[in-house]
């Protein structure tokens, strides 16, 4: 990978990745803003120097010389209370510190994890996957609606959120790491991914994947590397046959699309080796609610069922939307594949 040589390469860069994806000016500012916030976490101890390497990429500023100008238009008690109510509807308890207000028994804190009815005026709480995309984009649109009424392009915006997080930490340090930390591990896929790019001190190319592909790599994070191994070869031979993209998949319709990743999921049963299926299979990683492909059963009005229990329905009929529904059906024929090996059922026929 290559170096980054400076801040405007790197900030023209995140910002053509979100373009890629069609997200609204107001969601890129909420972005930046919380990737400000993002990259004074580190997630292991080597990674301190890194990221600061990395911050300097998108913005290189004095935060002392520059706090005032840059927080002091924003409504910043505003703008907090939509990370409040996001983190109060992904029903997370984050302890915060209490402080004594002096000749008193009453106790304040500096954050307050509650419905606050800016994101939505339900009490709805976020438990699947489609509930999420819908809040965080919310989350991050109303963030960026306030940085665009004062103008802020996206290098500002960062710096904004780069302020605002260092100064809630000297209030309450612990609070606010575990918030920053419950919305790195709580970010949609695709957004995961521009996240770490957007924290990498090197530059990290894109171009090589497929958006699906992209959105893929976000979901799988983290798992195991075997797991991660054999879902890479599924996905693969669902875009590709013989080294070759099938052109037009990504384009198919929802329905067109499910069809196509069934028919890829019967196809790498018959070219990959059964035990190294079962191998990753009984790990148990994968969900184990999605039916099994039996010869003579139509399976799909389960499929559907299970799919729809478990991610929820989508709502969001923008580009990224599509494609993060699109990544949760190969995920979820990727289940299909362990639960029929498992099940030992060998004969596998398309209906």
């Amino acid at each position: 990978m290559r170096k980054i040589k400076n801040d405007s390469n790197k900030v023209i860069y995140l910002e053509s990745l979100l373009n890629r994806f069609e997200f609204n000016d107001n969601l890129k500012k909420g972005f930046m803003f919380f990737v400000g916030g993002s990259i004074l976490l580190p997630t292991y101890e080597n990674e301190i120097e890194l990221l600061q390497i990395a911050s300097r990429q998108i913005s290189e500023f004095d935060i002392n010389e520059k706090f005032e100008e840059i927080l002091g238009p924003l409504r910043d008690i505003v703008i907090q209370s939509f990370f409040e109510e996001y983190i109060w509807r992904l029903d997370v308890k984050i302890e915060t510190k209490k402080i004594k207000v002096p000749g008193t028994n009453i106790e304040v804190s500096e954050f307050k994890f509650k419905n606050h009815e800016r994101l939505s005026k339900t009490e709805t709480k976020i438990q699947k996957f489609f509930e999420k995309e819908v809040f965080l984009n919310r989350l991050l649109e109303c963030v960026g609606k306030e940085l665009s009424l004062q103008g802020y392009n996206l290098k500002r915006s960062f710096e904004a959120g780069n302020c605002f997080f260092n100064l809630k930490a000297q209030s309450d340090r612990n609070c606010t790491t575990q918030l920053l930390y419950t919305i790195n591990h709580n970010l949609t896929p695709i957004l995961d991914w521009i996240l770490m790019v957007a924290r990498s001190s090197n530059s990290v190319s894109s171009d090589e994947y497929l958006d699906i592909q992209i959105a893929l790599t976000g979901l799988i994070h983290g798992q195991d590397k075997k797991f991660i191994e054999l879902f890479w070869s599924f996905q693969s031979c669902i875009f590709y046959f013989e080294q070759k993209e099938i052109v037009g998949i990504p384009n198919l319709s929802i329905n067109e699309f499910q069809i196509h990743c069934r028919e890829k999921a019967m196809y790498f049963m018959s070219i990959t080796d059964t035990s190294h299926i079962h191998n990753v299979a009984i790990k148990r990683i994968h969900d184990e609610n999605f039916p099994s492909l039996v010869s003579g059963v139509d399976e799909k009005k389960l499929f559907d069922d299970v799919f729809n229990h478990i991610f929820g329905e989508s709502k969001n009929n923008k580009y990224h939307g599509n494609v993060h529904l699109k990544s949760l059906i190969i995920y979820s024929y990727f289940c299909v594949i362990c639960e029929t090996i498992i099940s030992n059922n060998s004969e596998i026929s398309l209906q």
